[in-house]
């Protein structure tokens, strides 16, 4: 492996009777340090190389262990306890995700046409309502069209941008 030493080209080099060799920089004679030196090119491109490997090894084990944090496994359940918790925190999300326009829906809506309807999600502005064959959705899409949607919307605490209708189960769970 060579080294450079690193003297300017045009410094004014000297040696006195010790040794040691030092360079004029500014008029002032600074002792040249033999550990003070620059690699030469391909020292340099081998560091370097060496440098973004470390760096980029560090990055992939940062980004595998913020994934295992995101992706861990949901606790086995030890006793009853805990599946009442299980079952409150879905009910929370869930009224949480429908219950404004839940209200609004019921309130806004024919009375035959909630009976025979579902919300199945309210996100984002977007709520997806079922029913169970395609002439109701005919009718609900008529009336969405027809006022509906303006009256849901000023009913609804949330920011409905628009209903989506789609068949499906009507009684079943999402």
């Amino acid at each position: 492996m060579a080294i450079e030493q690193s003297i300017p080209t045009d410094a004014p080099t000297s040696s006195n009777n010790s040794g040691e060799h030092s360079v004029a920089v500014d008029n002032q004679h600074t002792p040249i340090d033999p550990s003070n030196t620059v690699p030469s090119e391909p020292v340099l491109q081998t560091l370097t190389n060496n440098h973004a490997s470390q760096v980029q090894q560090q990055h992939t084990a940062m980004r595998i262990d913020a994934l295992r944090k995101w992706r861990v496994r949901p606790q086995r359940l030890s006793h009853a306890g805990q599946l009442v918790e299980l079952v409150a925190d879905n009910a929370r999300r869930a009224q949480r995700e429908v219950g404004g326009f839940a209200a609004a829906w019921q309130k806004c809506a024919d009375a035959t046409i909630v009976n025979q309807t579902r919300i199945a999600s309210f996100r984002g502005g977007v709520a997806t309502i079922v029913t169970h064959n395609a002439s109701l959705r005919w009718v609900i899409d008529r009336d969405l069209r027809s006022g509906l949607l303006s009256r849901l919307r000023s009913e609804c605490t949330s920011a409905i941008t628009a209903v989506r209708v789609r068949s499906g189960a009507v009684n079943a769970p999402r």
